[in-house]
């Protein structure tokens, strides 16, 4: 059975709590403002060319080094929600995210790019990773990820139609501007967090590491997102290849944006009814066949299922895999950990294609590598016995 939020683990909540839907909305809110940049990356990078003229490579690098960011903050709050009330990070990292984007929203020079992509990763690590731990230590963790899935596939889909205009009405610095509007949303609700204490004053540093079934459970979800990055990311030359227009495979791809929102969807209503393990390695295998769909299909039909399926897919197992982390640590430093396998595993499968990918030839070798990332990551949950125990124990009977 779950532990409620009644349980030691649990413990560090008041009578003076919010109600439980401001608490819920709260948390949504702070993970979803972490998120948001990755969601409408194509365009901050189109922003960075055509605001400060600086070419595609040197886009990719700024992308990479705010993932980096991302991925070391997520290591440290993993470190410091042990020692301090993670709701206490939410507010700084809003503020963090806020500045970062005022630089790069009214900078002149390359040297304020940097540093405000930089420091956007400081903050939206953190965030993602505060709100993380926030949620692991609520009642049913797997209701409240799969909601949080649900919300960000529906706003991933309302800005892949909505950023456009913003390039058209303000111009490409307007993304900025957005990004830093949107933590104020984490602020304003940032009193209804669940006010939950430190659980060690003394916490190890990357104790979440030595939690059994932990590295397990983070390196599958760090391979998931190897393969499905290495797909998304040659997304619109794997369509051209197959004589499709970028228009054509804009098209394709927002249908699959939208397809996406049955993702969590699933993953609330299934995901632990047949068991975490079962559900991870299921996502995989969808996962694997619609990268090889992908890339070895023929047009725009079999393109937008194979999409589809990949966008499901990963919305699908996100949740799933938190809820995972979440009961093997209810105080939520192995989900806050998590954000630095997930970014550390983006922002690697680019770098694997780079070096195997023969120039001029398909793209075998990024199914490839999908295909192998997506099956290690199914074994290695399923073959974790404490991923196993902790699953089987914490599932419906």
């Amino acid at each position: 059975m779950p532990l409620d939020s009644n349980s030691p683990a649990r413990a560090g909540t008041t009578d003076a709590d919010p109600a439980p839907w401001q608490k819920t909305t709260a948390i949504i809110i702070a993970a979803l403002i972490g998120e948001y940049s990755l969601l409408i990356m194509p365009f901050i990078v189109t922003a960075m060319m055509q605001a400060y003229g600086i070419g595609e490579l040197e886009a990719g690098n700024l992308v990479s080094l705010q993932l980096v960011t991302m991925g070391i903050a997520g290591i440290v709050v993993s470190y410091q929600c042990r020692r301090i009330a993670p709701r206490a990070i939410v507010i700084p990292a809003a503020l963090i995210i806020i500045i970062a984007n005022v630089l790069c929203a009214v900078g002149t020079g390359k040297a304020a790019l940097v540093l405000g992509r930089c420091l956007t990763g400081v903050g939206e690590g953190s965030l993602m990773a505060a709100a993380g731990a926030i949620a692991a230590g609520v009642a049913n963790p797997h209701r409240l990820f799969s909601a949080l899935g649900l919300v960000i596939a529906a706003v991933a889909a309302i800005a892949l139609i909505v950023t456009p205009y913003l390039f058209g009405t303000v111009g490409p610095r307007g993304v900025f501007w957005l990004l830093v509007c949107s933590p104020v949303a984490a602020l304003a609700t940032a009193r209804w967090l669940p006010a939950r204490v430190a659980t060690s004053a003394d916490a190890p540093s990357l104790g979440a590491l030595k939690i059994a079934g932990a590295v397990p459970a983070l390196s599958a979800f760090a391979l998931m997102w190897v393969g499905a990055s290495a797909l998304w990311v040659f997304a619109e030359l794997i369509g051209a290849a197959q004589g499709m227009t970028l228009a054509q495979v804009g098209t394709c791809l927002a249908i699959a944006q939208v397809a996406g929102i049955a993702g969590p969807i699933l993953a609330a209503r299934y995901g632990t009814n047949i068991g975490l393990a079962v559900s991870l390695a299921l996502g995989n295998a969808v996962m694997a066949g619609a990268g090889i769909l992908m890339v070895y299909g023929n047009g725009s039909v079999t393109y937008t299922a194979s999409t589809s399926f990949l966008s499901i897919g990963s919305m699908f197992l996100a949740p799933c895999f938190r809820s995972l982390m979440a009961r093997l640590d209810a105080a939520g430093s192995v989900v806050a950990m998590s954000v630095a396998f997930y970014t550390f595993g983006f922002g690697i499968a680019p770098a694997l294609v780079s070096v195997t990918h023969p120039a001029g030839g398909g793209y075998g070798t990024v199914a490839a590598i999908a295909t192998i990332a997506f099956v290690l990551s199914g074994v290695l949950v399923l073959a974790s016995r404490a991923a196993r125990t902790t699953v089987a124990a914490a599932s419906p009977s």
